[in-house]
């Protein structure tokens, strides 16, 4: 064996924990470099923040990422520890603002010569990786002359002091964008009542043409037609909140009927980490948040190394309605880490609620909190009388853990979702269907 074959060998020991692991990296490698032309062709009809991208993605193919391992160069040079972190915090840095442009052309609808994802999902898989040798060279210069170092390669932005406000503003029903053109919002009301977004839009249209203000009318639109379909709710946990830096820890989710307010063939999973972050463990704030610590996950396999777990979430979501509190941040990780998804968002084939949005759109509290949390609660989803267990996909029953409040665990937490949704459009419905006025703003 080679030197070259040694330091792969010896990478890829770090970037996957088993041996399915390292396969993955390296078919998830091959994936990329056969996608590598068509990213140079959508980089020359898009340009603009895009454009590099594929120079990048040609050398991060060529050339590991990581450049060291625990301190020591891969290519068995003498290198001084805070050049090490200075390299390799440089190289994040940049995957990092490649990935980012990747991503956005992806989700705009700009990518469809590109064949699949597997070039976002690699180039996601070494930041991570990158990420936690740059957090293990950090503790060994001490965390001084790391953020020395971080600020000379990306300088911190000044931030302005604001002053106070006093009483917290109503939160807008809409934004800007979704004034001008509310197309996504008629699709949020038709795919949770099982319409068409061209219906929903006619009848808006006509209630502004009897004199009806645009958001009044949006609104109740909300509650002209009852709750309808299997919707799947979904929650994931994390190490963090950086998409190319933390790890999902946690998935659950499940089947809701809408209409009987049932749940049905519900999943929970736990994820692990890599060994090295293991050895930096989970941080405080997240086991404080979710209760997962550092030995929850150890020993399990990664969600980016494992297929089978990613085909069990694809297959639970592909064809479906996904629904997700904060739904963006369910959407990236996924992008990043599962095989099949970006295909499928892309593609149509999964479509998504974001029950932060609905509840910004037309629930009555316009100061009170959109967090799940405060969403749950206005929506009686945390009251005594909640669901204990489900029925899981197998045909038995999972027991939930939920408290009375966000529990912060993937399942509890997307089943909380669910009920407070149900249970808001429901009221909504029922004020339209006796007649009285849908829109109530409380503050």
């Amino acid at each position: 064996m080679n030197g070259a074959d040694r330091m792969m060998n010896e990478y890829l020991g770090q970037v996957a924990t088993t041996e399915q692991g390292r396969s993955e990296y390296l078919r998830l490698a091959q994936s990329a470099t056969d996608t590598v032309e068509q990213w140079r062709g959508l980089e020359g009809s898009v340009g603009g923040p895009i454009a590099g991208a594929t120079d990048h993605l040609l050398s991060r193919l060529q050339d590991p990422l990581r450049l060291s391992i625990n301190g020591r160069a891969l290519d068995g040079r003498n290198v001084a520890v805070d050049e090490l972190y200075r390299a390799t915090y440089t190289r994040l840095v940049e995957n990092n603002e490649y990935l980012s442009a990747m991503k956005k052309a992806w989700l705009e609808g700009q990518s469809e010569i590109v064949e699949n994802a597997s070039a976002i999902r690699l180039l996601t898989w070494q930041s991570r990786d990158a990420y936690d040798e740059s957090e293990y060279l950090a503790g060994l210069i001490g965390p001084q002359a790391a953020r020395a170092i971080r600020q000379q390669v990306k300088p911190s932005r000044t931030s302005s002091t604001r002053e106070s406000v006093g009483a917290p503003k109503p939160k807008p029903r809409l934004t800007k964008t979704e004034i001008a053109d509310p197309i996504n919002v008629y699709r949020e009301i038709a795919w949770l009542q099982g319409r068409n977004p061209d219906d929903v839009r006619e009848q808006v249209e006509r209630r502004i043409k009897n004199g009806m203000n645009q958001t009044e009318s949006i609104v109740t639109e909300y509650g002209a037609q009852p709750v309808a379909g299997a919707l799947v709710g979904i929650d994931l946990e994390t190490t963090g909140t950086s998409v190319n830096q933390d790890y999902i820890i946690d998935a659950g989710w499940e089947l809701f009927d809408m209409a009987m307010g049932r749940a049905f063939e519900a999943q929970r999973r736990t994820y692990g980490i890599s060994k090295q972050r293991e050895r930096l463990g989970i941080s405080r704030n997240i086991t404080e948040l979710t209760g997962i610590t550092t030995a929850d996950v150890s020993g399990r396999i990664p969600f980016q190394e494992d297929a089978n777990a990613q085909k069990t979430i694809i297959t639970a979501l592909d064809g479906r309605i996904m629904v997700a509190h904060n739904a963006n941040f369910e959407r990236s990780f996924l992008i990043g880490n599962c095989e099949g998804y970006a295909e499928a968002l892309r593609d149509g084939r999964i479509r998504i609620v974001d029950s932060m949005k609905v509840a910004q759109h037309s629930e009555d509290a316009r100061v009170q909190g959109f967090k799940l949390d405060d969403y749950a609660r206005r929506n009686h989803a945390l009251d005594a009388d909640r669901d204990m267990e489900v029925p899981s996909h197998d045909g038995g029953a999972i027991r939930l853990d939920q408290g009375e409040k966000e529990r912060h665990l993937g399942l509890e937490d997307a089943h909380i979702m669910m009920r407070a949704m149900r249970n808001q459009l429901n009221a909504l419905h029922s004020r339209y269907e006796h007649g009285e006025q849908v829109m109530q703003d409380v503050n």
